[in-house]
């Protein structure tokens, strides 16, 4: 295979994940590249919706159904389920999180202390907020497609380049020795622009602005987006293909409880979807 045959191959998986609304079984060949930013992701969605729901009061296999339900990948609600039955059999959930190998181990490390000082719910929360820093894996597609149409070759008038777009300083700063390279050029971009997003209060308006019109435009305009045209339409097309959503919400903030019978026992169930049945269980 010559070296631009394995390139496009490269590019065609590329954009296959990146179009996959982030499923690991078909990252797993990129998982170098892209998969740590979606394992966060997931993470980060799963712990914030777990500690919530268990704050609420939400037995802890009601809240892990809802919690596989509401998981977009379902690498990570298969994942769920697994645990799931892992404690329904008396398991920990930080000991069947770690033997099926898709959480990051320092958010096994939080949930084992939260399990065994009590505090899991607490544990649970800070788990989400560790990992909800990174940026978001819709963000860093919405930017490639928007830059460059998933093309490692694209080039700009005013030398960017590459599937994000790197302006010379830039891949000279964060250490690109091929711009054309992907995997070089999405690290030193998704690097970059999580360093706009810390300058910025992890507001991703000013962080997109920054990122086409550079800090300084930004800082000039108090802090705002620039009055540039170009640069408000980008921000704009970028947030409508990749809008902030608070995933890890179920639809209006709710949770719903219903009983079944089963063998004469009435077995509660949690749901994120009203029942005709269903009585209010956590509102937020």
């Amino acid at each position: 295979m010559t070296i631009r045959a394995t390139i496009l191959d490269y590019v065609r998986r590329l954009r296959r994940w990146l179009t996959l609304d982030g499923r690991l079984e078909a990252a797993q060949p990129l998982l170098f590249l892209m998969g740590p930013i979606a394992l966060k992701t997931e993470t980060a969605q799963f712990a914030r919706t777990l500690g919530t729901m268990l704050k609420s009061g939400v037995p802890v296999l009601g809240a892990m159904a809802v919690v596989g339900d509401m998981m977009s990948n379902q690498a990570f609600a298969g994942a769920i389920s697994r645990i799931s039955q892992d404690v329904k059999r008396g398991g920990t959930i930080a000991v069947s999180m770690r033997e099926h190998a898709a959480f990051p181990p320092l958010a096994v490390h939080m949930v084992r202390v939260g399990e065994e000082t009590g505090r899991l719910e607490e544990m649970l929360l800070k788990v989400a907020e560790t990992f909800e820093s990174d940026v978001r894996t819709d963000l860093v597609r919405a930017v490639v497609q928007v830059e460059s149409g998933f093309n490692p070759w694209a080039q700009s008038p005013k030398g960017a380049a590459g599937l994000m777009q790197l302006m010379p300083a830039t891949a000279q700063r964060f250490g690109v020795r091929n711009v054309f390279n992907p995997g070089e050029n999405i690290r030193a971009g998704v690097t970059y622009l999580r360093e706009l997003l810390d300058r910025y209060a992890n507001n991703e308006q000013l962080a997109l602005a920054a990122y086409n019109a550079g800090p300084g435009a930004v800082d000039k305009y108090g802090q705002n987006v620039p009055p540039y045209r170009e640069t408000q339409n980008y921000v704009s097309r970028i947030k409508q293909i990749a809008p902030r959503t608070v995933a890890a919400r179920p639809p209006g903030g709710r949770i719903f409880k219903t009983t079944e019978i089963v063998n004469g026992r009435a077995i509660p169930r949690y749901v994120n979807r009203k029942p005709a049945d269903a009585e209010l269980a956590v509102a937020r």
